[in-house]
């Protein structure tokens, strides 16, 4: 109780009190509402193992930028072709991530792509649904489920840390499947374009991590996976932090 209240007069310190009064008011009601009182009811019981498949564009890279919904999760995003090498990094910071949560028994990004490799090899394999290939790539490697996701938009920021014409903007999805049957255990998003505190209230989370800067893509996109992880260990029924609360109700 004593560090929340220490966390509470040191977020009170960094903003003006017109502000501070606002956000705390804010925060007070989302901690009643309706989404946290969900959340604690639709615990899950997360997988030990998970063969991480990683990210990909949802859209060619001869493709018109769009509105879409993901094929995966059902999220609607502003999407625009995104490049590998994007994809490869959000990939591995994504497996950076789950590795220092200490929680899972961990397949990478290079193994389960070496594995689809080999199932796309077979007839069966080509002829597989994605949905499909991604039991498969489980099975083979024994893991009891799949992390995927798509990369919808990256948007690098034009300018500096203090000053942009254009700010930096991220948008991804992740989806976990169970290996036993496809069904899905777990989907969240991060979708995110960085704007000033004034602009955008609700945002208060990503204000404190830029600590006043403007983020670049790389950075945002960080922002994002840790946030949403920590969605998945609060619905797994670890208790959050004060900071994770504000962080993903703001």
């Amino acid at each position: 109780m004593k560090s929340r209240l220490l966390a509470v007069t040191a977020l009170r310190n960094m903003l003006s009190p017109a502000l501070a009064v606002l956000i705390f008011s804010l925060a007070g009601c989302l901690g009643m509402s309706g989404k946290d009182m969900d959340r604690q009811s639709e615990t899950l019981v997360l997988p030990k193992s998970i063969a991480v498949v990683g990210f990909s564009s949802a859209i060619g890279l001869g493709d018109d930028s769009r509105t879409m919904r993901s094929p995966l999760t059902g999220f609607v995003f502003e999407a625009e072709p995104v490049v590998r090498e994007v994809t490869d990094l959000m990939s591995g910071m994504l497996f950076e991530r789950l590795v220092s949560m200490e929680r899972f028994n961990l397949y990478s990004p290079e193994q389960t792509n070496g594995v689809l490799a080999g199932l796309l090899q077979t007839a069966a394999g080509l002829s597989m649904p994605q949905d499909k290939l991604f039991i498969g790539i489980g099975k083979r490697l024994e893991a009891e489920a799949v992390l995927t996701g798509l990369v919808f938009r990256w948007q690098e920021r034009e300018g500096k840390q203090y000053g942009v014409n254009r700010a930096a903007s991220v948008a991804f999805d992740l989806q976990l499947i169970s290996t036993a049957d496809g069904s899905v255990i777990w989907r969240d998003k991060f979708d995110k374009t960085q704007r000033y505190l004034s602009e955008d209230l609700f945002d208060l989370g990503t204000f404190l991590k830029a600590r006043g800067k403007w983020m670049s893509a790389r950075e945002l996109a960080d922002i994002g996976l840790e946030r949403i992880l920590k969605g998945l260990s609060s619905y797994a029924g670890d208790e959050p932090s004060l900071m994770d609360e504000i962080d993903r109700n703001l």
